[in-house]
């Protein structure tokens, strides 16, 4: 690892315990409270912390929106939500509020255009002209009041 003094030891352990006591938060956070993870979920939450850089907060904020899709804790639904953020560069809770915003209004005009749309532009069933019936000869006629008996 190429320490070779006291203080480079002691900022590397350091490093460590930081890093370790984000990863608790974030287990208990998704209510792991195992002692143990298996190598692939540590890779995935140090990617979160030390890669993206991501503020707990923030992570919390991907586990909340993969509960309230999936109702269970999914490592790789809250990568793929990390990792859609940190592509975008969405770093701050702000930035993810404002992002969700623009979503939500720019669905709110898709459906509402979408509407209009369809009473605008017709089916394309109603391009053939509609039958005329005489409901009061077709109703004599199903009750045998049509006959002169």
């Amino acid at each position: 690892m190429g320490i070779k003094t006291i203080e480079k030891a002691q900022s590397h352990i350091k490093q460590t315990e930081d890093k370790w006591v984000k990863i608790r938060q974030i287990l208990n956070y998704l209510g792991i409270n195992n002692s143990e993870i298996m190598k692939p979920q540590e890779e995935l939450l140090n990617k979160w912390i030390n890669v993206y850089k991501f503020d707990i907060q923030l992570i919390k904020k991907a586990c909340d929106i993969c509960f309230q899709r999936l109702n269970r804790a999914d490592f790789k639904y809250i990568d793929g939500i990390l990792s859609s953020w940190n592509k975008n560069n969405l770093k701050t809770l702000a930035d993810i509020e404002k992002k969700e915003a623009n979503y939500k209004s720019s669905q709110a005009n898709r459906n509402f255009n979408s509407s209009r749309s369809q009473e605008v532009n017709p089916l394309k069933f109603n391009n053939f002209e509609a039958r005329e019936y005489d409901y009061d000869s077709l109703e004599k006629k199903l009750l045998g009041w049509d006959k002169d008996d």
